[in-house]
């Protein structure tokens, strides 16, 4: 069932202050087009990658783009692969591990995903979940009858339960987006089952790309906006907002900030999520990204990535630059124990790795 494969996976690690290589490096692909979209861990520090492919990377390809979940294991950098699929595209953008190593995985699909009867509108978004050894649990698709629907973030709260964001322009278990697109939230238990869903934006449009859930259970989502979201006025194109929710779904605040230029949202951590602080008073959010133009005093004619800091009631406390003379992307964000940033940028490498098919 496993062959061997060369493959490699592009990773570098940039730290908020300095920038540092990773201690090691992977690269993976086919003759077609790949994309890994997410990453994460689990207890037994395997790195597990979530993406499409439109190839064979582990099977024959079911048409179109489909989804893949990758794990690598780094003592022997083995990965065990899966890849799954409609005869349309499907996609994964997210992955999270629970408390008991099961990874979900989360995405869009434009087909029928485990005989889930697709809800009509031109994209669904989906969570599937496995356990470690890559079997399969279950599969949720989500979406409204006009419009397209997709999940891009998950994360997982300390009860197991699934918070997922997004987009949506149409109506979703009875709450209707307020404008050409809304930020969307839902809520599962850890076996696929419905709590609630809730939609934010403004006239204009409005993508949930990152969420994380802190000590107290409270869910701070961030993304783009090009309106005025809760009374806030846009500077200009994309600006950065970030929205928080207590557990039950209810809204706390939100923060919007830009440039006149255009302000792209990657990523958003909090160091409450990390229980070796005791004293909550030294939480904060921090939010990551790239600006095209004069954000918070800064000025470059190049994209520089950004790093800002908020304390846990939405008040900005800071904002950090990091760039060169050419284009810089920030693609995620990861706070390590000691609070040091890092933020994922490029770096190319080889391992060997084996894969399998799995097929719905």
């Amino acid at each position: 069932m496993f062959t061997p494969f060369p493959v490699c996976l592009l990773c570098l690690l940039a730290r908020a202050r300095a920038f540092a290589l990773s201690d090691w490096d992977f690269q993976g692909g086919t003759s077609g087009d790949d994309r890994g979209q997410s990453v994460s861990s689990d207890s037994s520090n395997h790195a597990l990658v979530a993406g499409w492919t439109s190839g064979n990377l582990s099977c024959t390809n079911a048409g179109g783009k489909d989804i893949f979940l990758m794990k690598l294991d780094r003592t022997d950098n083995s990965i065990a692969v899966l890849q799954v699929g409609t005869s349309e595209d499907d996609a994964a953008q997210a992955i999270a591990v629970d408390s008991l190593d099961n990874l979900i995985i989360a995405g869009y699909t434009l087909g029928p995903l485990d005989g889930v009867t697709t809800t009509g509108g031109v994209e669904d978004g989906f969570l599937m979940k496995f356990d470690n050894d890559g079997a399969w649990q279950w599969t949720v698709q989500v979406g409204s009858e006009t419009s397209a629907d997709n999940i891009r973030s998950i994360a997982v709260a300390a009860n197991d339960d699934i918070v997922a964001v997004g987009s949506s322009a149409g109506t979703i278990d009875g709450v209707s987006s307020s404008g050409v697109s809304d930020f969307l939230i839902i809520r599962y238990d850890n076996d696929g089952m419905w709590q609630w869903t809730r939609m934010r934006g403004s006239a204009a449009g409005d993508d949930a790309t990152s969420v994380v859930i802190d000590n107290g259970g409270n869910i701070i989502l961030a993304g783009g906006t090009r309106g005025d979201m809760d009374g806030h006025t846009n500077a200009g194109l994309d600006d950065l907002a970030v929205v928080k929710y207590d557990s039950a779904g209810n809204w706390l605040w939100t923060h919007q900030s830009g440039s006149p230029a255009a302000d792209w949202f990657r990523a958003v951590v909090t160091d409450s999520s990390d229980n070796i602080y005791a004293d909550r008073s030294n939480s904060k959010i921090f939010v990551t990204g790239v600006t095209d133009g004069d954000l918070d005093g800064h000025t470059d004619t190049d994209p520089d990535i950004f790093l800002m800091q908020f304390d846990l009631d939405g008040n900005w406390e800071s904002t950090t630059f990091h760039g060169s003379s050419a284009r810089d992307v920030a693609l995620g964000l990861h706070l390590d124990r000691s609070k040091n940033n890092f933020i994922n940028r490029l770096y190319f490498g080889l391992v060997p790795w084996i894969h399998q098919c799995w097929r719905q």
